[in-house]
């Protein structure tokens, strides 16, 4: 239940943006910080791959375009990377614990799950733009349209995660999806 409010709420986040090229800022990366804490790694990383597959299939979950053609696009790499830093996230938190740890653990985790999301981002951005753009980027270029000019907002958003987490979980509803995945349910 909760994994598919994560999937929304990530769907809503592709919606809330600021319109900068190549690839938009958006939520959407603050609620997969959250949903690998929250979720764990495997419920974490599923509900996120959940999330990339309804936007391949066309529903407009994703703050650009839709469907395939996503593939071809600069953003897929971010997208590509969302399930696999909730699961980053989602076994580093310790999920099975109610303790997160400190502040500087939690902010340090989703700088991690960060920092995967960035570089699969950059790895596919530069290929497309070379491969298939025939427009090769140089390192600088790539890195400034890439990742810098995202940093400041993740770094909010991260801190925000950081600071949140333990306020969420403490919340009954979170609470219990966590109790029925640790037993199996």
């Amino acid at each position: 239940m909760v994994g598919a409010l994560f999937v929304c709420l990530t769907a809503a986040g592709a919606h809330v943006r600021i319109p900068i090229l190549p690839v938009p800022i958006t939520l959407q990366t603050f609620f997969v910080l959250i949903s690998g804490a929250i979720l764990g790694p495997y419920y974490g990383g599923f509900s996120m791959a959940v999330y990339v597959g309804l936007g391949l299939m066309g529903l407009p979950v994703f703050a650009g375009a839709s469907g395939l053609a996503v593939i071809t696009g600069p953003t897929f790499g971010y997208l590509a990377a969302f399930p696999f830093a909730a699961f980053w996230i989602g076994l580093r938190l310790r999920w099975k614990s109610s303790d997160f740890g400190s502040f500087w653990k939690r902010f340090q985790v989703f700088w991690e799950g960060t920092l995967i999301i960035y570089l699969c981002g950059l790895v596919y951005l530069y290929a497309i733009r070379n491969l298939y753009w025939s427009d090769p980027p140089g390192v600088s270029t790539l890195i400034l349209a890439g990742m810098a000019v995202f940093l400041p907002g993740d770094l909010v958003k991260i801190g925000l995660a950081s600071w949140l987490l333990p306020r969420l979980a403490s919340l009954n509803v979170l609470s219990a999806e966590r109790r029925e995945t640790d037993l199996g349910r």
